[in-house]
C-alpha cells in the first residue's frame, strides 16, 4: 500500500454510539456488521462513511490489519469488475447494468494526536473514533430513488432470478474464472445503475 504523510482535516460525528442498540441509522450512526461500526463523516466538503472495527473484536493493531485487508479487497473487486466489462465488450455484450464498487476516493487515515483515555466508571463512553486508524469510503446514496438489495451473502452464492441479480452472479463467476479459481469476492458494497433507476447492493 502507498502511504502519505500529508495532514488533512476530517469531521467525525459525535455521539453515534448512543444509537447502536436501536439498530437503525440515526444521528450519524449508519450501521454495523459482525465486526465493524459504520458512522458519518465529512471530508473535502462532502459527506462520507467512516469504518472501524469494534473494540470488543479487535485491538488497535488488528483494526489496522482488518481495514487494510478490506481496502485491498475493494481495489481487487474493482480490478475484476473492469476486466468483467472488458470481457463482455469483447463478446459483443453491451447491455449490462453499470456496476461500481464503493472504492472511489476511499482511503485509510490515522489521527495525528492520541485518542482520549477511556472514560471513568460513571462517565459516558462516546468518543467519535474507537481507534486512531479508520477507513473513509464514499457515502452511498439512499432514499426514495434507491433500493437496497442483497444479492448474495458472505457464505452463500447468488442464485438471482432477475436481470440485475444475474449480472452480479455473472460477475462473481467471472472473478473465479479470471483468477484461475483462486479468488472469490464477498461482502462488498456498491451501486448498480440500470437504465431507469439505481440499486444499492452488497
Amino acid at each position: 500500500m502507498n502511504y502519505s504523510e500529508e495532514q488533512e482535516e476530517i469531521m467525525v460525528v459525535k455521539g453515534w454510539q448512543a444509537h447502536v442498540k436501536a439498530g437503525k441509522p440515526y444521528q450519524g450512526y449508519l450501521g454495523q456488521g459482525l465486526t465493524k461500526f459504520v458512522f458519518h463523516g465529512h471530508y473535502n466538503n462532502e459527506d462520507c462513511t467512516i469504518v472501524q472495527c469494534k473494540s470488543v473484536h479487535a485491538t488497535e493493531a488488528e483494526n489496522i490489519v482488518d481495514l487494510e485487508g478490506e481496502y485491498q479487497t475493494l481495489h481487487l473487486s474493482q480490478y475484476f469488475l473492469d476486466s468483467f466489462y472488458e470481457r463482455a465488450k469483447n463478446y459483443g455484450v453491451d447491455d449490462l447494468p453499470r456496476m461500481k464498487w464503493n472504492i472511489s476516493t476511499a482511503f485509510i487515515g490515522k489521527l495525528t494526536e492520541k485518542l482520549p483515555d477511556a472514560p471513568g466508571k460513571d462517565e459516558p463512553d462516546s468518543p467519535s473514533l474507537v481507534f486512531s486508524v479508520f477507513m473513509v469510503l464514499p457515502l452511498l446514496p439512499s432514499g426514495a430513488l434507491c433500493k437496497e438489495v442483497k444479492f448474495s451473502g458472505s457464505e452463500e452464492v447468488g442464485l438471482n432470478p432477475d436481470s440485475l441479480g444475474c449480472a452480479v452472479d455473472t460477475y462473481a463467476h467471472h472473478v473465479a474464472v479470471d483468477s484461475m479459481y483462486e479468488v472469490v469476492i464477498s461482502d462488498i458494497q456498491g451501486i448498480i445503475t440500470p437504465v431507469s433507476h439505481t440499486k444499492r447492493v452488497w
